[in-house]
């Protein structure tokens, strides 16, 4: 009966790398230019009062919240 929780043979765990810190860096450039585009779409949704950009400013919201809970989630795994 083969031991499935036996660790692989070879260097493979110490060598191994995490994309973390890249979805992290990914994560922050979303969140600082979506929250940037989103002023900006409710600046001008606010002027001209059009329907188009109110729904970018919302979509880009969804993009600030979603980066905003990726790096939370990445901070969470980084500590443990």
């Amino acid at each position: 009966m083969p031991d499935h929780h036996r660790q692989p043979p070879g260097d493979e765990p110490l060598t191994a790398r995490s994309p973390l810190r890249l979805r992290a860096v990914l994560a922050g450039i979303a969140l600082v230019w979506a929250g940037a585009a989103a002023v900006l779409f409710v600046v001008l949704g606010s002027r001209n009062g059009g329907a188009l950009n109110w729904s970018l400013a919302v979509v880009c919201l969804v993009i600030v919240a979603v980066s905003a809970i990726d790096l939370l989630v990445i901070a969470r795994r980084t500590r443990s």
